[in-house]
């Protein structure tokens, strides 16, 4: 045991001299006590041990560490600790990619630029943000029942709320992650932002859930975190009540009887029908029944929803929905039209619309004329309108000037009959050349409508004879009965594609 211990202890002797030799004063010491030393033998001792080169390279943007063992070393003396303290050194400290240094040292990797380190860049994070939850228009397909009919008595007016109701919530910011530079160098994230309610008299916070928004009473919810009040109706719109004209939101809970007219600021919610009435709207109207008359009623507003509609006349600036029939009506959008459920059938009548029309049949058996256009806005109406008048009054105008011509011996006219003629010239001349400028801009409008919104004309059922399908100003004069077909513009005509290929919304470029 004693014979252990002291060869254990002379083993460390041996060590630490080892650790502690240095050549270069060996070979001064040598050289000194025996003169210059010869090349072999210098030769020999430089044999003996050559130190390891090792390059280490950082990317201009200290993103990446490249390590290159140029030479192992005599004997080879390449180990993990050496790499790393090389990497530390230069200084790579952060990223470091250990498998890829065991991998240099195992596989004995040498003049060969290895990537050893790799920085991180920071992950953003995510803003606060406030939701919401009831400044959304509600869309008729959600209260389709079994048999394919709009339930309307589950609609009610957009934005309306009741006191107590949850109207927004507050989802909180989450923090991004720093990265980092391989050497070291942190790379912050960017701070993120919380989000924070807009208290208003009519909103306040949830007492159990401070990420809650209620409101404080009802009404009508505005992008202002405003409520503004509803005027309800509990009866008719008649003799009883007169015209009715309020800034703000309206619920009638019964009919707007013939003759009688409803004129909001905001919206307007009838429960039952209206008749040959006329209600204008800044915002959306909903009719929860029908719209009926002989054509002597009209609705205006931003959105209009109805449940069917009999000889009258709609326009909106958006869309128009109808949970039904469509009987001999004007209808005008300024986005889409559609006429939904199982009875959404469009007999008689004109319906126009600059985005698009979806429609369950369109005629009848009986080829009544129908005629359902796309690709139109109200400039195009108003200077159709314009050219009609324009055109009816150079034909009044053209009429005259004939008539004079027929007279014959214009020198015999007075000096005043004579000056009539030549104002009529004159005034033929101007409508002409407006003429001509109406439909430049009127054409230009068009093709810029057609080539952007790519309207399209949607029938899951069937479009009868006698319909007229017009896109722009392209028309299809229906012969024969077509099923199932979405009507789309190409190459300067109208073509037809199968509904399945089209989803409902979408626009193609190409049949």
């Amino acid at each position: 045991m004693a014979e252990e211990l002291e060869e254990s202890a002379s083993l460390d002797k041996y060590l630490e001299f080892v650790r502690n030799l240095d050549l270069d004063k060996l070979k001064y010491e040598l050289s000194s006590e025996l003169g210059p030393l010869s090349g072999e033998v210098l030769d020999e001792l430089e044999a003996e041990r050559i130190p390891p080169r090792i390059k280490v390279r950082v990317s201009e943007n200290g993103m990446e560490a490249f390590l290159n063992v140029v030479h192992p070393g005599k004997p080879r003396s390449v180990s993990l600790d050496l790499l790393q303290e090389q990497l530390k050194a230069n200084p790579v400290v952060s990223g470091i990619i250990e498998d890829h240094l065991e991998r240099i040292v195992d596989r004995q990797i040498y003049d060969q630029e290895v990537l050893v380190a790799r920085g991180k860049l920071p992950e953003s994070g995510k803003d606060g943000f406030i939701t919401v939850l009831v400044n959304k228009s509600e869309d008729p397909e959600d209260f389709l029942d079994a048999r394919g009919r709009v339930d309307f008595k589950r609609m009610r007016l957009k934005n309306m709320v009741h006191k107590g109701e949850v109207i927004a919530e507050r989802v909180l910011a989450v923090p991004g992650i720093d990265g980092y530079l391989v050497t070291g160098k942190p790379l912050p994230a960017r701070a993120v932002k919380e989000a924070e309610f807009k208290l208003t008299p009519d909103v306040g916070l949830a007492p159990d859930n401070e990420l809650k928004l209620l409101a404080l009473k009802d009404g009508v919810f505005f992008p202002d975190f405003r409520i503004r009040d509803i005027n309800i109706i509990d009866g008719n719109i008649s003799y009883a009540t007169g015209n009715v004209r309020y800034e703000k939101s309206l619920i009638v809970k019964g009919d707007v009887k013939s003759g009688f007219s409803v004129e909001c600021g905001e919206n307007v919610d009838v429960y039952r029908c209206v008749e040959d009435a006329e209600i204008i709207a800044g915002g959306d109207v909903i009719v929860k029944e029908g719209f009926l008359g002989t054509g002597k009623g009209i609705i205006r507003a931003k959105n209009v929803t109805i449940g069917h509609i009999k000889q009258q006349r709609v326009e909106a600036r958006e869309n128009i929905v109808v949970g039904g029939e469509v009987m001999y009506c004007n209808l005008v959008a300024g986005g889409i039209i559609k006429v939904m459920g199982i009875k959404g059938i469009v007999i008689g009548g004109t319906l126009i619309a600059e985005k698009g029309i979806e429609v369950a049949n369109a005629g009848n058996t009986q080829n009544v004329k129908t005629h359902l256009c796309v690709g139109y806005n109200k400039a195009v109406i108003a200077m159709d309108q314009k050219l009609i008048e324009i055109e009816q009054y150079l034909d009044k105008v053209t009429r005259s000037i004939r008539i004079f011509r027929a007279v014959g011996h214009l020198d015999k006219l007075s000096a005043n009959t004579r000056g009539k003629l030549q104002l009529l010239i004159k005034t033929r001349d101007a409508f002409t050349e407006e003429i001509g400028q109406l439909k430049i801009t009127r054409e230009k409008e068009l093709m810029t409508i057609v080539e952007h919104e790519k309207p399209t004309i949607k029938v899951t059922g069937t479009v009868f004879s006698g319909a007229t399908i017009q896109i722009g100003d392209l028309k299809n004069y229906v012969t024969k009965e077509i099923r199932n077909k979405i009507f789309i513009t190409h190459k300067g005509k109208i073509v037809e594609v199968a509904a399945s290929s089209l989803s409902r919304g979408k626009k193609k470029d190409n049949p």
